[in-house]
C-alpha cells in the first residue's frame, strides 16, 4: 500500500487518518511479521534461497499510528475491536 522505502510510511497518513475518524469500530492492528523480504524477485530463486528479513521499527511504526489516530481511535484498533472479533 505503501510507496515509502522507509519504514515511516508518510504517505498512508491520509488513508489512516480517515479510517481512524470514518470506521474505528471496523479496523484492528495486523502486521507481516518476521517482515520476510519484499520478494521482488523470488520466481527467480529456488525455493531454497532464503531472503533476508527486513529491518522495520516496529515501535516507531506503532507510535506514528498513534500519533495520527489519536487515544481513543488507536485503543479501539488495539484492544476494544479485536476483542469483539475475536473474544464475542
Amino acid at each position: 500500500m505503501s510507496n515509502c522505502l522507509a519504514s515511516t510510511f508518510d504517505d498512508l497518513q491520509p488513508i489512516v487518518q480517515v479510517m481512524a475518524s470514518e470506521i474505528y469500530n471496523q479496523i484492528i492492528w495486523g502486521s507481516d511479521w518476521p517482515h520476510t523480504g519484499d520478494g521482488h524477485d523470488r520466481v527467480k530463486h529456488s525455493i531454497e534461497n532464503k531472503e533476508p528479513f527486513r529491518t522495520i521499527d516496529n515501535h516507531a511504526i506503532l507510535q506514528r499510528l498513534h500519533d495520527w489516530m489519536g487515544d481513543d481511535a488507536y485503543w479501539k484498533m488495539m484492544v476494544d475491536n479485536p476483542g469483539r472479533l475475536y473474544m464475542d
